[in-house]
């Protein structure tokens, strides 16, 4: 996979430019109000949500389309799911994974919050018709929502979290 950075221009911004400001811009806001407790809740939410829908792509209606937009059968059953299990999961799940603490440190919410925005943003570009998205994001479909990059940005939210977790030492 070959990245373009040639398109990238900062005296005239483009979409992919307000994608990736988006994609700062929420992970700060998102660590700030949820802490790393509830992204790693929606993180599993997420992939949950994803393995199923895709499994639903298995089936002989997984190709199916609603509506003048064509908007795939797959895609409103993983909003669907990812907002159930939004809603659910932080309810629960035992102990302390369910909760938001403010008095823990900032900054490794911030670093799995990232992941998982772009994560995220990732998947909600791969749901987007390709045309769309190699027409108005090129760059950002190739950093965030390229199968190999939605792998990577998955993988990289399980990685910030072994990373980031507080190891508490028997005494």
């Amino acid at each position: 996979m070959q990245l373009d950075f040639s398109q990238v221009n900062l005296a005239a911004p483009s979409w992919d430019m307000f994608v990736i400001l988006l994609v700062v811009v929420l992970a700060l806001i998102y660590s700030a109000l949820l802490g790393k407790n509830r992204i790693i809740v929606y993180s599993l939410g997420l992939y949950i949500a994803l393995a199923l829908s895709q499994l639903l792509a298995a089936t002989p209606w997984g190709g199916m389309t609603l509506g003048v937009y064509n908007i795939s059968l797959r895609a409103i059953v993983f909003v669907g799911l990812a907002a159930i299990l939004f809603l659910v999961l932080p309810k629960i799940l035992p102990g302390k994974l369910g909760e938001s603490h403010r008095r823990r440190k900032f900054w490794p919410g911030v670093v799995v919050g990232i992941f998982h925005v772009g994560f995220l943003i990732g998947l909600i570009l791969s749901f987007l018709p390709g045309d769309f998205v190699r027409y108005w994001l090129p760059l950002s479909g190739q950093i965030l929502a390229a199968p190999v990059a939605l792998l990577a940005w998955g993988t990289l939210v399980i990685i910030a979290v072994a990373v980031t977790h507080k190891r508490h030492r028997d005494e």
